[in-house]
Protein backbone atom coordinates (compact mmCIF):
# COMPACT_ATOMS: atom_id res chain seq x y z
CA UNK A 1 0.00 0.00 0.00
CA UNK A 2 1.63 3.22 -0.66
CA UNK A 3 2.04 6.07 1.79
CA UNK A 4 -0.08 9.46 1.84
CA UNK A 5 2.93 12.05 1.40
CA UNK A 6 1.21 15.58 1.92
CA UNK A 7 4.88 16.98 2.19
CA UNK A 8 6.97 15.73 -1.01
CA UNK A 9 10.68 14.47 0.37
CA UNK A 10 12.69 17.25 -2.19
CA UNK A 11 11.15 20.31 0.43
CA UNK A 12 13.45 22.75 1.74
CA UNK A 13 12.25 25.60 3.70
CA UNK A 14 14.65 28.18 4.32
CA UNK A 15 13.88 29.17 7.89
CA UNK A 16 17.06 29.87 9.57
CA UNK A 17 17.63 33.40 7.08
CA UNK A 18 14.64 34.54 9.51
CA UNK A 19 16.74 33.65 12.66
CA UNK A 20 17.95 37.32 13.53
CA UNK A 21 15.09 39.25 13.11
CA UNK A 22 12.74 36.77 14.87
CA UNK A 23 15.00 36.68 18.01
CA UNK A 24 15.38 40.91 17.82
CA UNK A 25 11.63 40.80 17.86
CA UNK A 26 11.40 38.20 20.39
CA UNK A 27 13.79 40.78 22.08
CA UNK A 28 12.15 43.56 21.90
CA UNK A 29 8.41 42.01 23.02
CA UNK A 30 10.19 40.28 26.16
CA UNK A 31 11.38 44.48 27.05
CA UNK A 32 7.97 45.82 26.57
CA UNK A 33 6.66 43.55 28.65
CA UNK A 34 9.09 43.96 31.02
CA UNK A 35 8.30 47.24 31.11
CA UNK A 36 3.97 47.66 31.20
CA UNK A 37 4.71 45.11 34.22
CA UNK A 38 7.24 47.42 36.57
CA UNK A 39 5.29 50.15 34.91
CA UNK A 40 1.86 50.22 35.02
CA UNK A 41 1.96 46.53 37.68
CA UNK A 42 0.27 43.64 37.49
CA UNK A 43 -3.89 44.10 37.43
CA UNK A 44 -5.25 41.59 39.81
CA UNK A 45 -8.67 42.40 39.39
CA UNK A 46 -11.89 42.91 41.61
CA UNK A 47 -12.13 39.17 42.89
CA UNK A 48 -8.81 39.22 44.64
CA UNK A 49 -10.25 42.22 46.92
CA UNK A 50 -11.78 39.86 49.21
CA UNK A 51 -14.82 40.32 50.57
CA UNK A 52 -18.98 38.79 50.22
CA UNK A 53 -21.51 39.62 49.08
CA UNK A 54 -24.83 38.64 50.15
CA UNK A 55 -28.15 39.64 48.83
CA UNK A 56 -31.75 38.39 50.16
CA UNK A 57 -35.25 40.03 49.17
CA UNK A 58 -37.80 40.50 52.06
CA UNK A 59 -41.49 41.99 52.09
CA UNK A 60 -41.29 43.55 55.22
CA UNK A 61 -38.91 45.82 56.74
CA UNK A 62 -35.70 44.33 58.02
CA UNK A 63 -33.44 45.33 61.60
CA UNK A 64 -30.43 45.75 59.71
CA UNK A 65 -28.37 45.35 62.88
CA UNK A 66 -30.37 42.64 63.81
CA UNK A 67 -29.57 40.79 60.59
CA UNK A 68 -25.98 41.23 60.44
CA UNK A 69 -25.62 39.97 63.92
CA UNK A 70 -27.37 36.51 63.09
CA UNK A 71 -25.42 36.15 60.06
CA UNK A 72 -22.30 36.67 61.92
CA UNK A 73 -22.56 34.14 63.84
CA UNK A 74 -23.19 31.44 61.43
CA UNK A 75 -20.21 29.17 61.33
Amino acid sequence: MRRLRLIPDQTHFRFMRWRKLAFSFTQLLTLVSEGAILGLGFNLGVDHAGGSLIEARVLDSVDIAALRGRIHDLP
